[in-house]
């Protein structure tokens, strides 16, 4: 995927979605703005100027403090609608930096804050035009329109269907998005946290978020949208598989997996770049984002009957039968793994590990669970060999119970799976990309590591963060947050709405400030 490159007042922050297996690929730099929070609106036309109204003088016969903060709640209180007000995350206004882009409005009588994302779904080729003079429009995929061009023109006839959009394809595909869609809703949706107001006495003045993301129909996000996903099509791992043979009978070698795919962003700006900006810039303009994805991305779901399996924040390791030593390669490739969650977080919610361990069916119950307690003890000894202390986890002895259930089978292929341990980084959830790429949308950048983010360094919506009372702000780890690499919406995600409020109720809150509450 392609970097946010335009420089500006504030470098302009990464909404990049890391790959189902490490980093690889172009990073994008990212460096945290140490200047305060500001309150005020946005840039731009059709935001308002709400801020200016704050800390008017009072003449004459002033009101005591006290009575004059009740009079600014009660006006606030007795305003019946706020908004709808069109936002673009900037945590310097004016900087001509920002991220994504989303509708705000406030009720105060049922005390409900309105998150509405509009636009449309399409559906892009990866490759287009005719051999020897493939294009692509993603930057992504330009070594992968280098292949193409470089194949003989019978063979590059062959494999181009498998990037190309069929009808059946696009209507599968479009089911597909909206059930991520739902699920994204849901994760968003489903925290328990509000917002309250930074003042003892306003403890009555709250708001609870409800979302309604409008980008489920196929078609062209119009001027007034906020959001145009793009779906590229991208092979499966059949059509892989395919393609691979059909190399192998011209003569032609297996292609590279790191060309055909591009890496999931959004919160980029289709209409308002910068002139003559390279890769995708970064503005104050509500509308008109973009979120990339690949047909792959539709497929990032966490499944929680999945038993093994391997995602970021889930590592399955598997033993012999009647085993439980790991060899020398499984050590080094549980060190290597587990090194990345070592530093940075030290939030104790989220930086938990937990190994969870099981056995086959055959043999005896008791036997198995003491089999399986040996094997947890062996990854466990591996882990806290590279540094991570042993404090952080837990161990859960499930033994054979599980495999001697009718949905897991007697096969032996099955009943090999289950002698396993797993490493779970706290939920060990897949992640579901379309939610986190909504974290862009809503004004966040990436927390995980890449490039110049480094663990324990301040996100670059970490003064946004702070500003809503989230005491440890929003740093850079390698953890199960929403935009690091798993599912679990913090505080420090909902930051960006305790801002929008801000917003939207400026001139009523005499300075003060809305706050996260979980």
């Amino acid at each position: 995927m392609s970097s946010l490159s335009r420089q500006t007042q504030v470098a302009a922050p990464s909404t990049h979605c890391p790959l189902e297996q490490g980093h690889a690929g172009p990073g994008s730099h990212e460096h945290g703005p140490t200047s305060a929070q500001s309150v005020g609106p946005g840039a731009g036309a059709g935001h308002g100027n709400a801020a200016a109204a704050q800390g008017v003088g009072l003449t004459g016969n002033q009101p005591a403090a006290a009575d004059q903060g009740q009079l600014q709640k009660s006006q606030l209180l007795s305003t019946p609608f706020y908004g709808p007000m069109d936002l673009a995350h900037a945590i310097s206004p004016g900087s001509g930096v920002g991220i994504g882009g989303f509708q705000a409005s406030y009720i105060p009588a049922v005390s409900l804050l309105i998150i509405r994302v509009t636009g449309k779904v399409q559906f892009k080729n990866a490759i287009n035009g005719a051999h020897p003079s493939f294009t692509t429009e993603h930057s992504d995929l330009s070594n992968l329109v280098t292949f193409m061009n470089a194949l003989p023109a019978a063979t590059a006839a062959q494999v181009l269907p498998f990037f190309q959009w069929s009808a059946t394809d696009k209507a599968d595909k479009l089911t597909q998005f909206n059930a991520r869609l739902r699920e994204a809703s849901s994760i968003w949706q489903g925290t328990g946290m509000h917002f309250e107001v930074n003042d003892p006495a306003w403890t009555d003045v709250t708001a609870s978020p409800v979302f309604s993301l409008e980008v489920g129909e196929e078609g062209t996000a119009g001027a007034g949208d906020h959001l145009q996903v793009s779906i590229y099509k991208e092979p499966t791992a059949a059509e892989k598989t395919q393609i691979d043979a059909l190399l192998l009978a011209a003569g032609q070698a297996a292609m590279n997996p790191n060309i055909q795919g591009i890496r999931a962003n959004a919160g980029t700006n289709l209409g308002s770049n910068a002139p003559g900006a390279t890769g995708s810039a970064t503005d104050e303009n509500a509308l008109q984002n973009e979120m990339s994805l690949s047909s792959s991305d539709l497929e990032a779901t966490n499944d929680p009957n999945e038993r093994g399996g391997n995602n970021h924040l889930k590592k399955t390791i598997l033993f012999g039968h009647d085993d439980a030593t790991l060899t020398g390669a499984q050590i080094t490739e549980i060190q290597g793994w587990i090194v990345r969650y070592n530093d940075g977080d030290s939030i104790a919610a989220n930086n938990r590990i937990t190994l969870r361990g099981f056995a086959s069916a055959a043999g005896d119950p008791t036997h198995n669970q003491q089999l399986t307690d040996k094997r947890i003890g062996s990854v466990e000894t591996a882990i806290t060999g590279a540094g991570v202390a042993a404090g952080r986890i837990t161990r859960e002895n499930r033994g054979d119970a599980e495999a001697r259930t009718a949905a897991v089978g007697t096969d032996a292929a099955a009943q090999s799976n289950e002698r396993r341990v797993e490493i779970r980084i706290g939920s060990g959830e897949r992640q579901n990309t379309v939610a986190h790429e909504f974290g862009h949308v809503f004004g966040l950048s990436d927390e995980y590591t890449e490039g110049s983010r480094t663990p324990g360094q301040a996100a670059w919506h970490n003064p946004t963060a702070v500003a809503a009372g989230i005491s440890g702000g929003a740093p850079v780890e390698e953890s199960d947050n929403i935009i690091s690499v798993g599912n679990t919406v913090r505080p420090q995600h909902y930051s960006t709405f305790a801002w929008a409020l801000n917003q939207l109720t400026a001139s009523k809150l005499g300075g003060r400030l809305w706050h996260v509450k979980e």
